[in-house]
């Protein structure tokens, strides 16, 4: 794992994300529900030049812009209209997203489904030293 953190389901907590608190990231899978404008913006804002892979909603429009500066979301709609959404998917990066949750099931498989500590800070540092230990697990298997 190289970044940790928590987060809820909401949408609103990708939007507050807070440059001063977490580490830059160059590249983020989000989930489709992800697919709104301020959530781009706020990894932008968390993350200048970032590459963000978003599935587009099934009605997803191309935006004003398009023509003239497309936005990465834009990018992506022309790629899957071009071709389809599922080479889409294998061309973007999308798929990094399995080994992700791939990686989740292995900690709570080795930590737990829950975390222990009763306060955002804590459980902050929890999962933080939770994620260095299997990082050193994996070092030592390989």
């Amino acid at each position: 794992m190289v970044v940790s953190g928590l987060a809820t389901y909401r949408v609103e907590t990708c939007v507050k994300l807070d440059p001063a608190r977490s580490q830059r990231c160059a590249y983020w899978t989000l989930w489709g529900n992800y697919d709104q404008e301020p959530v781009y913006a706020a990894v932008e804002n968390h993350s200048p030049g970032a590459r963000v892979i978003i599935p587009p909603r099934k009605d997803a429009v191309l935006s004003p812009r398009a023509s003239t500066a497309p936005t990465q979301r834009d990018q992506h709609l022309l790629t899957i209209e071009s071709e389809d959404r599922f080479a889409w998917k294998r061309t973007s990066g999308y798929y990094a997203q399995s080994h992700a949750e791939n990686t989740f099931s292995r900690f709570k498989g080795t930590f737990g489904d829950r975390l222990r500590a009763k306060w955002d800070e804590s459980q902050e540092r929890e999962a933080s030293l939770a994620c260095q230990l299997l990082n050193r697990m994996l070092v030592i298997s390989n």
